[in-house]
C-alpha cells in the first residue's frame, strides 16, 4: 500500500492508547546479576552462574615447554632443527640442550601457563 493512501485510511481513526505495562525487571534487580542481563529467575536457583570464568592454558605453549619441579620452565632452543650446514659443531652442540626461560618473560609465561613461575638462573 502507498504511504500516501494509507495515510488517507488512517486520518479518520482515533490513535490507539499506548499500553501502559509495567517494566519486565526493576533496576534494583540488576544488582546481583550480570551487567546488562534481564532478571531471570533461574539464576536465583542456580548458583553456578556466577562462578568466576577459569583461565585457559595456552595449549601451544603448553606442548612447547616443560615445567621443572621447580617452577622453572624449560624449552628448546630455536635455528636447531634444520638448515644447520653452515653453523659450526659448536654452535649445533650448543643448540641442542634445552634453556631457561629468562626473567623478562616470567610474567607473560605465568600468564600463558596460568600458574607461577619463576626465572631461570
Amino acid at each position: 500500500m502507498h504511504s500516501a493512501v494509507r495515510a488517507r485510511s488512517l486520518i479518520g481513526q482515533a490513535a490507539s492508547p499506548v499500553p501502559s505495562v509495567a517494566p519486565r525487571f526493576a533496576p534494583q534487580d540488576l544488582t546481583c546479576h550480570p551487567i546488562g542481563s534481564r532478571y531471570n529467575e533461574e539464576f536465583d536457583s542456580r548458583p553456578e552462574l556466577f562462578t568466576m570464568p577459569k583461565g585457559k592454558t595456552h595449549k601451544g605453549l603448553q606442548k612447547r615447554v616443560k615445567v621443572t619441579a621447580g617452577g622453572k620452565v624449560k624449552f628448546r632452543h630455536s635455528c636447531g632443527s634444520h638448515l644447520n650446514s653452515h653453523m659450526s659443531g659448536n654452535k649445533i652442540r650448543q643448540l641442542r640442550g634445552k634453556k631457561l626461560i629468562q626473567a623478562g618473560d616470567v610474567k607473560r609465561a605465568a600468564a600463558l601457563l596460568q600458574i607461577p613461575v619463576k626465572a631461570g638462573r
